[in-house]
């Protein structure tokens, strides 16, 4: 037997270990069923497995490290599930990943470094997970990758500036983290990551600690992209972090003339200027020093006038 595809249907119950024997097996299609336990690590011995495609079932546990052993594999979709644990770092030796979706489970602990080594990986969904820890520099090497999505998870510490060489990326969200900003020159136009700009579709980074100057600096340099001949109107989310300076909004409103969708947060136009404004502090020091005028003439107008009746 080489394709075993039962997908959408309503199979309960759990994978069985014997279906490790199946030593020619090539692919492997139980989506959207109600499965439910944990996945055998006898299913490492499937050498010869090219697809495993698992999504959306109630699976359980961990990836087993086995996994690591199915050298043929060019498709892992085990997403929508409650798989929990870390991502094995064995998984970056399979060299012939294409794609790799385990969005929407319970993931835990860091992004293994050793992903940077899947060269021919094109999509890497690890949304919706409880991941920790940076963004490995080590992506930077992923040259075929046209979708990067670690939404939603609790990242943090700043965006790596090697993304830049992933010149071939369409998608990137990274909203729902706690990312504090770019590396140094990340997003400068005087950098490889400019050339990210001129392809790309959609760039998701809401919802994050991203400053003013972080937001700008993106602005910017997708404003200079326009001076492409075949740049195509792309979608930009950077809602939920600081607010664009006048500059920043400047390039927002050109980019949404040219057919763009940009959304930034706004300052509500009856406080523009809000941040100028004196703070509540502010006033009540005034107010103690305006009382403290007013009893030191009320005190000089006292005296003077018991001094006028002695």
């Amino acid at each position: 037997m080489k394709s075993f595809y039962l997908h959408y249907n309503d199979l309960k119950g759990e994978l069985p270990p014997e279906l490790g024997d199946l030593s020619n097996l090539e692919y492997i299609d139980l989506r959207s069923n109600r499965l439910s336990g944990e996945i055998p690590p006898e299913l490492g011995d499937l050498s010869k497995l090219q697809w495993f495609k698992m999504c959306s079932n109630r699976l359980t546990g961990e990836i087993p490290s086995e996994f690591g052993d199915l050298i043929s594999l060019e498709w892992f979709h085990l997403s929508d599930n409650e798989i929990s644990g870390d991502i094995p770092a064995e998984i970056g030796g399979l060299s012939r990943l294409e794609e790799i979706f385990l969005n929407d489970n319970q993931l835990s602990g860091k992004i293994p470094e050793e992903l940077g080594d899947l060269k021919n990986l094109e999509y890497l969904d690890l949304g919706s997970n409880d991941l920790v820890g940076v963004i490995p520099s080590e992506l930077g090497q992923l040259t075929n990758l046209e979708r990067l999505d670690l939404n939603s998870n609790q990242l943090d510490g700043m965006i790596p500036w090697e993304l830049s060489h992933i010149t071939s990326l369409n998608s990137i969200k990274l909203q729902n983290n706690n990312l504090e900003g770019y590396e140094i020159g990340t997003f400068s136009t005087q950098t490889e990551l400019a050339n990210l700009y001129d392809i790309f579709d959609e760039l998701n980074l809401s919802d994050n600690d991203l400053s003013s100057r972080d937001i700008d600096n993106i602005l910017l340099d997708l404003l200079d992209s326009l001076k492409l001949e075949d740049r195509v109107e792309a979608e930009v989310y950077l809602t939920g972090n600081s607010i664009p300076s006048s500059e920043g909004r400047e390039a927002q409103k050109t980019l949404e003339e040219e057919g763009w969708r940009v959304e930034v947060d706004e300052r509500d136009e009856d406080h523009d200027d809000e941040e100028d404004r004196p703070t509540p502090i502010f006033w009540l020091f005034i107010g103690l020093i305006g009382v403290t005028i007013i009893v030191a003439i009320l005190i000089i107008k006292f005296l003077n006038l018991k001094s006028f009746h002695r």
